[in-house]
Order: structure tokens, then sequence, then C-alpha cells
């Protein structure tokens, strides 16, 4: 069983630019492998490598590609390096300190072995390598946090700083953050935004080159979106509410199909969960009329805060404890960032963060034969709405509430650990083992279906 120390990296950890389709197994094997490789010098005269996937990466690495993404880091060092320079090994039942582990080993041109080192990819395109003397991960990035909580950090621990110190939440985080946290966000933001926009340019609807080629839905959203606003305009009795929710999910559909499609995408707080915060932002740049760049790097930062507890306190990774993990945990960021914008209060914008996730428990991990595709595309359109429901219901509130972020985030992780393997990024059960000739066949059989019922009800 693996086991997380209790130190608070930076916020920036939490957005990482990459590109699809699964920071844990896209990703964190592709840094993992290019650490490794670094770590060689020129007189080592390395020649070949193994690389031995165990566990979730073992059984869905294929599906994302995580193969491709070793060879890609291995060969950004050794750009001499072939294919057949690399060997792999998938070990899928084999007992691991994290679901999510890979082992590195380097040799010379006799078979010498030069070097090995074990990683973990946690979530959210963060690794850590395993200390052999204390069989702990080592965590990437400076501990800012540890000097003043140094018993640990949580999301009760920062509320009662900030009210004896009367910060609100974005004072406190310029107070430990690093001077370069705002340049960060920008270009993370720039990358949100860049995905939108391509992801709703793009009229080609089947370009996702794994299989089962799901059409590009976006832009189908997008057009009816634009379309029942306009009739709203006309109409002025016909609610608006519709095209938001349509605006909204075209948004986080674009940015997840970018993701799919291994498009450049950030992780908020991963890549299979990526489209709902920057859809969410930009329908408040919208809906808000914010000009101010500056109010949504804030909102950035207040996200970033909620997901890295999340990741500190209890994980981010579907393979530890299901999707509740990956998807609840950025309908938390979404929904603090839109409480934030809309004036919530320190109390408030926790709140939010708590229903959102409060509502997310129990959820699995189970795409259809292991693509980030199915239902997790369609996943990002549902929770991007029902974050910005959260924090409605955050804001019509005082603050006040029973369950905090902190004990659901700790229920999460105790859900997380009772939940069946099946349903963790395993590939083995629930949508999972439904192939995709069956979905394609369903498909056929609904369209037929309601064909018929069409022409029964003209006749």
């Amino acid at each position: 069983m693996w086991h997380n120390n209790i130190v608070m990296r930076s916020i920036k950890g939490i957005y990482n630019i990459g590109i699809g389709s699964s920071s844990s197994h896209t990703l964190g094997p592709y840094k993992a492998a290019k650490e490794f490789a670094k770590s060689f010098s020129e007189e080592d005269k390395v020649m070949k490598f193994e690389v031995t996937l165990f566990n979730s990466l073992a059984l869905t690495g294929e599906g994302h590609f995580t193969d491709r993404a070793v060879v890609m880091g291995l060969t950004d060092v050794f750009s001499g390096l072939t294919e057949d320079d690399i060997i792999f090994h998938w070990i899928a039942s084999e007992q691991t300190l994290h679901a999510n582990t890979l082992m590195l080993q380097g040799f010379d041109d006799s078979g010498n072995m030069l070097g090995e080192e074990t990683y973990f990819s946690t979530g959210g395109g963060a690794i850590e390598r395993l200390c052999k003397k204390t069989k702990m991960g080592i965590k990437e990035g400076e501990d800012i946090y540890g000097e003043v909580f140094s018993d640990g950090i949580s999301m009760n621990k920062i509320l009662h700083y900030c009210k004896k110190n009367d910060l609100t939440l974005i004072h406190f985080i310029e107070e430990f953050e690093n001077n370069d946290l705002y340049d960060h966000l920008k270009d993370a933001w720039r990358v949100m935004s860049d995905a939108i926009r391509e992801g709703l340019s793009s009229t080609n609807e089947l370009v996702l080159e794994s299989d089962p080629k799901i059409a590009k839905r976006h832009f189908n959203y997008f057009r009816r979106a634009k379309r029942m606003f306009e009739k709203a305009e006309m109409l002025k009795e016909l609610d608006s509410s519709l095209h938001d929710s349509g605006t909204l999910s075209a948004y986080a559909l674009a940015v997840a199909e970018q993701n799919a499609s291994r498009g450049a995408v950030v992780t908020s707080p991963t890549l299979g969960a990526c489209g709902v915060l920057p859809a969410v932002l930009r329908f408040a740049k919208e809906k808000l009329h914010i000009h101010d760049e500056q109010r949504i790097l804030e909102a950035l930062a207040i996200a970033g805060l909620i997901g890295n507890i999340a990741k500190t306190n209890a994980t981010i990774s579907g393979a530890i404890a299901g999707c509740q993990a990956e998807i609840g945990v950025a309908a938390s960021m979404a929904s603090s960032a839109y409480c934030y914008l809309q004036g919530g209060t320190n109390y408030q914008i926790e709140h939010a963060a708590e229903i959102a996730l409060k509502h997310a428990l129990g959820l699995t991990c189970d795409p259809v034969e292991g693509f980030v595709m199915l239902p997790c595309i369609e996943r990002n359109a549902i929770f991007a709405n029902q974050a910005i429901s959260s924090a409605h219901y955050a804001l019509l509130m005082n603050g006040a509430h029973t369950t905090t972020y902190d004990f659901v985030l700790d229920t999460m992780k105790r859900t997380g650990e009772a939940m069946c393997e099946y349903y963790k990024e395993t590939a083995k059960g629930g949508l999972a083992v439904l192939k995709s000739d069956d979905v394609h066949k369903m498909q056929r059989e609904n369209i037929d279906k309601k064909t018929k019922e069409v022409r029964r009800y003209l006749l």
C-alpha cells in the first residue's frame, strides 16, 4: 500500500501543461522516463532500456499510449534510440506500493545494468521516485507551506489562519507562494483558452485516433446553444438557461476532446478531468463580464489551492480512488473558482468545493475499453454544470455547514480504499468491459428503434 507524506507543494504543480490523453498514464510516465534518462552521463554509454509497467499502467496503458509516452521521454534525451532498443514488460497482477508503478532500467551494449529506478505516477502528471530506504515516494517541488503548517495542512487550518490574520484566500496564497505563480497561471490559462478555441473550431467528426471513434459532439452542442440563445432573444418568454448550459457543455467537451485526440491541455487536476475548470472560467468570463485577466488568474489560484489540498491529503488519481478523485476534485476546483468570481467569502468558497465533491462520492473510473473517452468526455460537461450549481448553492448560504471539505476529502479517500479494484482504472469491470463493437451495435439499434417509432407516429 502506497503511503503519501503530508507535505504540500506549490499550487503550480496542479497545473501541468502536456499532451493527452491521461495525466497519470501518459504525462507522468513521460516525465519519469525523461528524468531517468537524464540521470545518465555520456560516459555511461546507455544502449538499451527495459521498462516494466505494473497494475493499472499495465492494464490500461495501451489505451492511454503509456508505451509511446515512455519512448518519447527516453528519446528526448537519447535521440539515437529506436523502438527496438526499448523493451516493455506488462505485469498486471503484482503487489506494488502504488497502482501506477513503473520500473526503468538502463543497460550498456554488453547487457550490464547501469541504473534502475522505480517511479509512481501519482495523478495529475506528478511523479514520485521510490526511495529504496524509506519505501516512500520522493515528491517533486519545494515545501513552501511546511514552516507554518509543520504538522500537516488542511482547509480548516487554512480558514483558521485566514480568520486569525484577517486574510482572504487570495492573500493567503500570495503570502506563501513564490513570485512566479501568476506567470505559471497565465501560461496555463493561455493553453486552456487555446484548447477551447481549437476544440470548437474543429469540424472533423472523427479525428480521435483511439477506438471507439466517438463522433465529436462539441460542435453540435455549441451550434445548438447558439441557436437556443437566438431563439431566446426573439422569444422573450423563453428562458436562456438551456443556452447557458449548452454553451458551458460545449466548452467542456471541446477541451476534453482535445485531450482525447492528444492535443495540448492542462491538468486540472488531471487530464481526464481537464475540461471542467477551463469551461467554467470561460463561461464566467463571458457571463459575469470579466475583462481583467488578473481576476481569472486569481480564480485559477483559488481552484489550485482546493485541488492541491485534495492531492496532499487524499488523492487525485482514478487508479487509487476512482473518478470521484478526478472529476469530483475538478468540480470542486471549478466551483470554488466560480464562487470566488461571484464575490464569495472564504467560507462560501470552501462550501462550494465541499458540495461539488460530496455529490461525486463513489464515482467509478471504468471508461469503455480503458480509453479516456466514454464516458470521460461527456462527464466533463456534466460536472462543469454541477460545479456552477454547487457554487450557486453555496452563495445562497452563509458558509456554515455540517460536512467540511476536509471531511468529504477523507470520506473520498476511505471510499476509494474500499472500492473494488475493478472500478479503479483497471478496465476489469463496469463500463470498461463493454466493447466498442457493442457500443456501435447499440447505437445502431437505438437509431433503428427511434426511426421505427417516428414512422409509427407519422402513420
